[in-house]
């Protein structure tokens, strides 16, 4: 087992206090624990970490969100799952409720555990994104967990190593997208080329079908899809959307408080756009919420594909 507790304190002695990352944090305000304490001092409780990841997009001189994460390993006594072994998962793997009719292989999709556990509707939708950009399609093969979760942090980075790298050799060359964009964020950082959702729709943004009727629209990106903010807001105001909400932030797992806060911001929508599956998955539970669409789902609205919708907790009246 690597020595988590080395590995957190040689990323600890790197921080310089600037604080950076606790004006990021979206849970401190309710409650949380902040990264900036954690990591000067190692006190509060990591438990309280939502392991969202935007302490370290703002940090340029350590790693916050490996710190919060080994600690959280260490604190709650986290392992890899039985099922990863198993099946190279955290999630059952859930049936396709429609083919996803997989066409080519220009492009390599990484659908990542929540969205083949919770949401696998989306391969059809990305799919069909990927036609409407002129693009083949399929399905990554023998993909497994991009191992983010605090679940795997006693594999230390050369435990991760192998499996993200076997991914990357498995694409053979052809662009490598993930609709989760903790998947595209963490493979990266090992050195995969892999894109989030986001940019790659913005790459193709002249192409992009036009809403028959125009939408309001609430712009949730996710946590991992913040820095994309400004490509994701030019892609919905391209096809037609009014976006109505002037702040966006973190679903916050299973924090409610963060829940009613989105829902504030997000009054006056007909639904909520996201990039983010586990936020997908959180506002469609979400009792008396808005319909919510992964960005994926609306390009594929726009171009007169409406298959995926049926498949919604919250059904969309569009």
């Amino acid at each position: 087992m690597v020595d988590l507790e080395t590995e957190i304190e040689m990323l600890r002695r790197k921080c310089i206090n600037c604080g950076k990352c606790t004006a990021v944090c979206p849970s401190l305000k309710h409650g949380g624990v902040d990264p900036k304490e954690i990591m000067v001092s190692g006190e509060g409780d990591v438990t309280l970490c939502l392991e969202c990841g935007n302490c370290s997009a703002v940090c340029r001189r350590t790693d916050p969100y490996r710190v919060m994460r080994d600690l959280r390993a260490l604190v709650m006594d986290k392992h890899p799952p039985d099922l990863f072994f198993s099946d190279g998962v955290i999630l059952p793997r859930m049936q396709d409720p429609i083919d996803p009719a997989w066409d080519g292989n220009d492009v390599k999709v990484l659908p990542g555990c929540v969205v083949q556990g919770r949401l696998p509707y989306l391969k059809y939708a990305v799919r069909k994104t990927c036609s409407v950009f002129g693009l083949t399609s399929s399905e990554l093969e023998n993909w497994t967990c991009c191992l983010r979760p605090a679940s795997f942090s006693e594999l230390g980075e050369l435990g991760r190593r192998p499996y993200l790298s076997r991914m990357s050799a498995t694409a053979k060359g052809s662009r490598l997208i993930s609709l989760c964009g903790g998947c595209a964020e963490e493979m990266s950082r090992t050195g995969t080329e892999i894109d989030n959702i986001i940019p790659f729709v913005y790459e193709h943004i002249d192409k992009l079908p036009a809403l028959s009727k125009p939408l309001k629209v609430a712009m949730e990106p996710g946590c991992t899809g913040e820095r994309y903010r400004k490509q994701m807001k030019e892609i919905l105001t391209r096809m037609g959307c009014e976006i109505v909400n002037k702040t966006d932030g973190c679903c916050g797992n299973k924090t409610l408080p963060m829940m009613d806060e989105r829902k504030t911001e997000c009054k006056g929508a007909d639904i909520i756009v996201v990039a983010c599956p586990n936020c997908q998955k959180r506002y469609d539970a979400y009792e008396g919420g808005l319909p919510v669409l992964h960005l994926t789902e609306l390009i594929s609205y726009a171009a007169g594909d409406s298959s995926t919708l049926g498949f919604h907790k919250i059904r969309a009246d569009i």
